[in-house]
């Protein structure tokens, strides 16, 4: 068993910008996804809540299904940009990580060392999700 530590990246970027930011992030990544198993998760945080908020919604995904989820996660993040609160300017967090293959983040979210639990509650979120659909 291959004892890879797997890291979550945590970036931000203002809610005026985010759709740029997340669509630039997301190219980047498409050129991470090189082998057939390769998959990325793309974890999104809500305009005051968050990327550990139970609401904030996790994308994982292969190669195969980068365009169709880039469009997703595009459209969530355009509706969160568009949010308008009373309040100062806000940022819009996300995180990503790519890993090697799925099942083994599904059978060992502990390799993301201080983020498990974190990739642990969205993956089970994400499992519960795909089944009822």
């Amino acid at each position: 068993m291959n004892d890879q530590i797997f890291q979550l990246t945590r970036e931000s970027a203002p809610q005026a910008e985010c759709h740029l930011a997340v669509e630039a992030r997301l190219k980047e990544i498409s050129q991470l996804l090189c082998q057939p198993d390769t998959v990325c998760i793309f974890i999104l945080g809500l305009l005051l809540q968050g990327i550990e908020a139970k609401e904030s919604p996790i994308f994982i995904f292969p190669q195969a299904n980068f365009e169709e989820a880039m469009a997703l996660i595009l459209s969530w993040v355009e509706n969160e940009q568009n949010k308008h609160y009373l309040l100062p300017p806000l940022v819009i967090h996300y995180a990503w990580a790519v890993s090697a293959n799925l099942d083994e983040i599904m059978q060992s979210p502990d390799r993301f060392g201080e983020d498990a639990c974190l990739v642990q509650t969205k993956i089970e979120w994400w499992h519960q999700q795909t089944q009822e659909s």
